[in-house]
């Protein structure tokens, strides 16, 4: 089953760079998101989402900037949101 996250480029290529992708039409899907500023909608499944949640945290461990370890957390927390709202019933 797969829900549709909202999210911006930026997020995107953090995905992209440090998460693992299932599915290649998540990928394709996250891939496509264009650059510039708003956000993008893309379906996502549990299982992504998820897989997501804990590349990012494991890449976070590694980071010493603050705003970089900032940005993760925001995207943690809205993926973790998003989890919680669309995929437990």
């Amino acid at each position: 089953m797969t829900r549709t996250v909202t999210i911006t480029h930026r997020q995107a290529q953090l995905v992209l760079k440090h998460g693992y992708f299932d599915d290649k039409s998540e990928k394709s899907a996250v891939e496509a998101i264009p650059k510039g500023r708003g956000y993008y909608e893309v379906e996502l499944s549990e299982f992504t989402c998820e897989n997501f949640i804990a590349d990012l945290v494991h890449y976070a461990k590694r980071l010493r900037s603050e705003r970089s370890l900032d940005e993760i957390d925001r995207l943690c927390d809205e993926l973790e949101g998003f989890k919680r709202s669309v995929f437990i019933e």
